[in-house]
């Protein structure tokens, strides 16, 4: 619906990208004040536990606050320091492998130099023949091309042998060779505008985490207020849903920076162990780089482990400690990506992994490198303001990693889809923790009646139907094939052997599909639920006519008739057979098994009943269990015919 802004009717699609794009223009430009803030935010929420469990034990707030401050900017200058006497002893040691460096890049030049060589004269063979007039012999072409080869290097032999012999000696036959001139700029004194602009650009970041600093401690101490003025601003008609969505952001942000924490501290750990086992010297400078690296995601890790490989590749003898150092490298990282991070998480954070890639992108474009190592918690909050803000439920669905689609809705996006493998494999899971019939009633009748309702608005072909219900049909053979395999206990809780025992006693039951191979595909479900072991059951398809389903009933005389109609049609031709069965057989007990829309489904059931049938019911679940009671009442009609014990007889009604 259009929104009235004034008297200019605008529709509701054009608010929402203006908004859009006011808000990500607001994020770019004042990106100088949100970074600030967001760090702050971020260190709260990693620091606040420490805090409350200080509390906890008598300790004033304040001073919770300042010893867990002085704690975190302890461990921080610790790193610095180590970081910095390995930078500074990194930078005395370099002139001990200029040697090593020097020889590496000799041959490395020499190789390059080759290659290129070689690339050069067949790119100038190339040109020759392409430029050759016609009628020029290709070897004459490639001829020219190696003596102009040749010549260009005598040429620069004769410079370089010149320019060490004396400079601009005149060349043969009277011609001088140009003179060198060099540029020399002029020697520039440092003023004290200089001096300004270089305190500013060491003040600023200075400046910046002082801010930083000051922010997280005001933020512990006055958490309550803060939250309080947050709830006030949101509104007090809201109290409930601010207070639910600050405590998941929270919890959530706090569980994964410390369990950020703690992998990139071990994967630190673990990297600089094992280079100073490979012998690769400064192992701490490079384990502490890695593990402040791998906060960036996805390339953080790698470019941790960029600095020591390449470091050994130029300052030490041969290839071992290199190759050694990158397998070790994937051998942490690969462990710390399968098996430490899945077993620590106790909790998913929340964001689906093709969205925390895209959100990654987003991040770093606008907020740069901070960006980059912000994007998770940032996103987490994005992922529970659409959880619990109406408004923003997309960003839940954009961004979070809980389905979005609830089970039958997969199975029968899947069925459209053609992918058999794919829907198999959902009724299989399905399957493993529910009932067959349960997986009938939950999959696959629902996407029958979407299918059918798909082909009545022309949605669907008639060859997309046909094709979709054997794919149906396919799939429900194998799940039946596999409990069949499997050896299930009858649904009543009797054993296969003692079921079967029994099947002789039990009364006959017959099944009708209504109209067409929809409700034929759900008596053969139906089969499938009460096996031929259990009960005994016949089926007949929508091709019988009701002249022949009344001669059947008939002479055999059901003790029940199931009449199965899958929806959204059908309802006419289950209604013309219970007629027609009511008329001839007033006492039979007819059930109508009818799956159909859910707002028509009172009104179908009524008509059905007055119809003529017995009971309507709308799962397969509970025709097995009408099925179940015949079969049960004529056990019991049997053996009270053959004398059966009152104990006996007693243990069965009780069943």
């Amino acid at each position: 619906m259009p929104t009235f802004i004034g008297q200019v009717s605008w529709p509701r699609p054009l608010i929402g990208m203006a908004t859009f794009a006011l808000v990500l223009g607001l994020l770019y430009w004042l990106a100088p004040v949100l970074v600030p803030i967001a760090l702050a935010v971020l260190l709260t929420f990693l620091l606040s536990p420490l805090v409350r469990r200080l509390e906890r034990r008598g300790i004033n707030r304040a001073l919770a606050v300042a010893a867990v401050g002085l704690v975190a900017l302890a461990l921080f200058a610790g790193v610095a320091w180590v970081v910095g006497r390995q930078a500074t002893a990194l930078a005395d040691a370099v002139p001990q492998y200029e040697d090593n460096l020097a020889h590496k890049l000799s041959v490395l030049r020499e190789n390059s130099a080759g290659l290129l060589d070689r690339m050069r004269l067949f790119a100038r063979t190339i040109n020759n023949q392409i430029a050759a007039p016609e009628g020029t012999a290709p070897g004459a072409a490639a001829g020219g091309a190696a003596a102009e080869n040749g010549a260009a290097r005598s040429g620069a032999a004769q410079g370089n042998a010149a320019q060490s012999g004396g400079g601009a000696a005149p060349a043969r036959g009277g011609t001088r060779q140009p003179a060198i001139v060099v540029v020399q700029q002029e020697e520039r004194h440092l003023t004290f505008s200089d001096i300004i602009g270089s305190l500013t650009l060491a003040i600023a970041p200075l400046a910046r985490a002082t801010l930083v600093i000051m922010m997280v401690i005001f933020m512990l101490i006055w958490r309550e207020d803060l939250r309080d003025r947050l709830i006030a601003l949101v509104g007090h008609g809201r109290i409930t849903l601010t207070t639910k969505a600050l405590d998941e952001a929270g919890q959530r942000i706090a569980s994964y920076l410390l369990t950020q924490l703690t992998i990139n501290a071990a994967f630190g750990a673990a990297l600089g162990v094992g280079l100073a086992l490979i012998g690769i010297p400064y192992a701490v400078l490079w384990g502490i780089i890695a593990a402040l690296l791998r906060y960036a995601p996805y390339v953080g890790a790698a470019l941790g482990a960029l600095f020591p490989i390449c470091f050994s590749v130029l300052t030490m003898e041969g290839w071992q400690a290199p190759l050694l150092a990158f397998v070790w490298f994937l051998i942490i990282e690969t462990s710390a990506n399968f098996l430490i991070e899945p077993w620590i998480y106790g909790r998913r954070i929340g964001i689906s992994p093709t969205a925390a890639l895209v959100m990654v992108a987003f991040w770093t474009w606008l907020w740069g490198p901070v960006g980059l190592i912000l994007a998770y918690p940032l996103t987490v909050c994005l992922v529970v303001l659409g959880q619990f803000v109406p408004y923003l439920k997309f960003l839940d669905v954009l961004l979070g990693d809980r389905p979005v689609l609830d089970v039958s809705s997969r199975f029968f996006q899947r069925l459209l889809a053609h992918d058999v493998h794919e829907a198999l494999h959902v009724a299989q899971e399905y399957r493993n923790e529910h009932s067959l019939a349960e997986t009938c009633d939950r999959l696959l009748l629902p996407a029958l009646v979407s299918a059918g309702v798909a082909l009545r608005d022309d949605a669907l072909s008639e060859q997309e139907h046909g094709q979709l219900l054997r794919d149906c049909r396919q799939i429900a053979e194998e799940i039946a094939r596999g409990t069949a395999d499997g050896g299930e206990e009858a649904a009543d809780g009797r054993s296969a052997e003692t079921a079967a025992s029994s099947r002789e006693d039990a009364a006959c039951v017959m099944a009708f599909a209504a109209r067409d191979e929809a409700d034929e595909l759900a008596t053969d479900m139906l089969r499938a639920i009460l096996r031929p072991s259990r009960h005994c059951l016949r089926t007949f398809g929508p091709e019988v006519l009701a002249a022949e389903a009344l001669a059947s009933i008939g002479e055999e005389k059901p003790a029940l008739v199931f009449i199965l109609s899958v929806g959204p049609g059908g309802v006419t031709a289950t209604a013309v057979l219970c007629r027609r069965l009511r008329k001839r057989f007033p006492q039979q007990r007819v059930v109508v098994g009818r799956w159909g829309l859910a707002e028509d489904a009172d009104a179908v059931r009524q008509a059905l009943v007055a119809d003529g049938a017995t009971q309507v019911v709308s799962s397969i679940a509970e025709l097995q269990s009408n099925a179940i009671a015949v079969r049960d009442a004529a056990s019991d009609d049997t053996r009270h015919a053959l004398g059966a014990p009152a104990e006996a007889d007693g243990a069965v009604a009780a069943h």
